[in-house]
């Protein structure tokens, strides 16, 4: 097969370990013909093929601009931030975290304290993701200095207290691009209102000039360390025999679970629990039953439930129409399990807001109202889809389709393309009405 043409996704290269073969996973994007994507294609090194993978696990809507990073220690990648579209006409910043396993399954994990966009996510040391810059939602957002940390093994957000403010000014930026080395952490270019030609460098701590329990589970040092049974602070990836076991579905350290290895079991999370928004609030129960209850909130979005319900980091529970925490009412067995789920794992069709992408969807129909579920009892035709935005070449052509045009660029795309195709303020002047756009002259037409 040919790559569909994507820009706004990411790619990570990861190691097969069934065929001993490198592959690249290129995740989501978004496509002038097919609008935003949740698709994820992989191309391999060693028969030099793409292939389109049928992804299974939680329901996703697909995004662009969002990052992701290949932890080596879970081995899987995780997805974080973007825009997703969420209207026609419109679309939404997330602080939606996902991971993907190259195994094809998907999950929803603790979601970021900020929605963000062209930053970048790097595992400087298996097992801590770091999140640095982007662009946010609020007006005051337009350029992030932050640093954020996940915590895999405890599937916990926090701040990295590595930025004084004399210099946050300097450090603020998206569009950037990171890359590790030796352990070190590199950040290059971007752009703050101008574009930029710096490199910053960040030198993670050490886990063993920690000394105490409490400083070393609250530690902020750009690795993950644990406590061991010898009452020492050490760094997760240097812990031998299989430091995995997980909260949130993979093979990864969780405070529940018990391995044979000298990491103290009581002593790889701190008890405080990251909530989006900034909030440290002491972990417990009610922490874990209302994310379910949020979640039985939010699964009209989807047309699955239970595989939306069962395939995220809070262990909750299907119970036939609703999603909790625990076992459901008059049984003693609970559905965590995405395997016991009926059916496919499929999106609503009124979440497709584009013909194409909505057509490409086996259950689905588009008509003057949008994507449209199939009714029962009938058979999918053979539908067209008029000619996507990117396809007219004049203003005129462009406007009369929905669509927006650029003078300078002579380029027509979607209204939710804007920011994707031109980040940095390259068109200044966008034309949505007929009526203003320039007359042609004989020559041009």
């Amino acid at each position: 097969m040919r790559p569909l043409k994507v820009i706004g996704h990411t790619a990570n290269v990861v190691m097969d370990n069934a065929k001993r073969n490198e592959k690249m996973v290129v995740i989501f994007g978004y496509s002038t013909e097919y609008g935003v994507l949740n698709t994820v294609q992989e191309f391999n090194f060693g028969t030099r093929q793409w292939r389109l993978v049928k992804t299974r696990g939680f329901p996703v809507t697909g995004s662009y601009g969002h990052s992701s990073s290949w932890d080596p220690l879970s081995r899987k990648i995780y997805v974080v931030g973007g825009y997703r579209s969420a209207e026609p006409a419109g679309h939404q910043l997330t602080n939606t975290l996902y991971s993907y396993d190259p195994a094809s399954r998907t999950r929803l994990l603790n979601p970021a304290p900020l929605a963000l966009s062209q930053h970048s996510a790097t595992f400087l040391s298996g097992g801590l993701m770091m999140v640095f810059g982007g662009r946010g939602a609020a007006s005051h957002q337009c350029y992030l200095a932050e640093v954020l940390s996940y915590d895999v093994a405890c599937d916990k957000w926090g701040y990295l207290p590595i930025l004084r403010k004399p210099f946050q000014t300097d450090l603020a930026r998206f569009g950037h691009s990171a890359v590790t080395s030796r352990g070190l952490l590199y950040i290059y270019g971007g752009f703050d209102g101008q574009m930029k030609a710096d490199i910053l460098k960040f030198t993670p701590g050490r886990c063993e000039n920690v000394t105490t329990l409490g400083e070393c589970l609250n530690s902020r040092l750009g690795v993950k360390c644990v406590w061991t049974t010898e009452q020492t602070c050490s760094t997760i990836t240097d812990m031998p025999g299989d430091p995995t076991a997980s909260a949130h579905g993979g093979n990864y350290l969780g405070e529940d679970h018990t391995v044979s290895h000298p990491v103290d079991e009581r002593a790889r999370c701190d008890r405080w629990t990251f909530l989006a928004g900034g909030v440290m609030r002491s972990a417990s129960l009610g922490d874990r039953i209302t994310p379910c209850l949020v979640f039985g909130a939010m699964l009209s979005a989807w047309k699955s439930d239970c595989h939306s319900c069962t395939q995220t980091s809070y262990k909750c529970t299907w119970c036939g129409d609703r999603c909790t925490l625990g076992f459901c009412e008059g049984s003693n067995k609970a559905n965590e399990a995405n395997d016991h789920c009926e059916g496919k794992s499929t999106i609503k069709c009124s979440k497709w807001f584009n013909c194409k992408s909505c057509l490409a969807q086996e259950h689905c129909v588009w008509d003057q109202y949008g994507c449209q579920d199939i009714a029962d009892g009938f058979k999918k035709e053979t539908q067209t889809c008029p000619a996507a935005c990117s396809e007219h070449s004049t203003c005129t052509e462009c406007t009369t389709e929905e669509c927006v045009w650029c003078e300078s660029k002579k380029r027509c795309v979607e209204s939710i393309a804007e920011q994707l195709i031109f980040p940095y303020g390259e068109c200044p002047i966008w034309t949505t009405d007929t009526s203003r756009c320039p007359r042609q002259s004989k020559d041009d037409s």
